[in-house]
């Protein structure tokens, strides 16, 4: 296998690499139901700029993809993950500081993600901290 390479992809090339990550993101959008994301609302906001995404690839094609949004809050701009997945995590995790370099250029002062559990401890030798709970209920069958 060849070396893993790190990549933000431009708005406009979004429909050119669309086809490569197309399964990826429709797979996390069932994964997580709650989310309130299809592939299509991901596609149409990587399109317009409203979300971002970065790329772990090697000459196979992407091993891992990250879909974030960039949230201005009063004090503080925040690099948001949505979605963050792939195959072979071990090979592809030093992508997280890739993310947090391309969080730093735009002047983010916090990159935060809603997560599975694993992820806490995963993340927690880059410097990241589990400081919520996030607690889901559907209420459609209520």
């Amino acid at each position: 296998m060849s070396e893993t390479e790190f990549v933000g992809i431009p708005t406009e090339r979004i429909p050119l690499v669309w086809p490569l990550v197309a399964s990826m993101i429709g797979n996390a959008c069932e994964e997580n139901p709650s989310s309130g994301y299809w592939p299509e609302d991901i596609r149409s906001a990587l399109t317009s700029g409203e979300m971002n995404l970065c790329m772990a690839a090697d000459e196979d094609g992407p091993r891992a993809i990250c879909i974030s949004e960039v949230v201005q809050r009063p004090h503080a701009k925040v690099w948001r993950i949505l979605l963050c997945m792939g195959e072979g995590r071990k090979d592809w995790l030093p992508f997280v500081k890739f993310i947090e370099e391309t969080a730093r250029r735009i002047d983010c002062r916090w990159c935060e993600s809603v997560a599975r559990e694993g992820w806490s401890r995963e993340l927690k030798p880059y410097g990241y901290k589990k400081t919520h709970v996030l607690l889901v209920k559907d209420l459609s069958d209520a």
